[in-house]
């Protein structure tokens, strides 16, 4: 169930720390930020709290200062959602 905003309105995509749906992409987009538009995805930072995640669809993946195991399960995640895109686009 995602974070409601005032007035009844939902967002699609929130900011999981706070339920923002403020989120805002970067003034300039570096390696990461060109790799993730490759495979549909983006940066985006919320205005509220400032925190910064990777969005692949709906789904956010933790960037920067982060315990190593999730981590390594968030990289496990991309590198597999990665997999699977190359291998439909090599489908077609």
């Amino acid at each position: 169930m995602s974070p409601t905003l005032g007035q009844g309105y939902s967002c699609s995509r929130c900011c999981p720390r706070c339920g923002s749906g403020r989120l805002k992409p970067p003034i300039q987009r570096g390696a990461l930020g060109c790799l993730l538009a490759i495979f549909g995805g983006q940066i985006l930072h919320c205005r509220e709290c400032r925190l910064r995640r990777a969005w692949l669809g709906y789904t956010s993946i933790p960037i920067g200062q982060t315990n190593a195991t999730s981590s390594a399960v968030a990289a496990a995640a991309t590198a597999f959602v990665a997999g699977f895109v190359m291998i439909l686009r090599s489908a077609r």
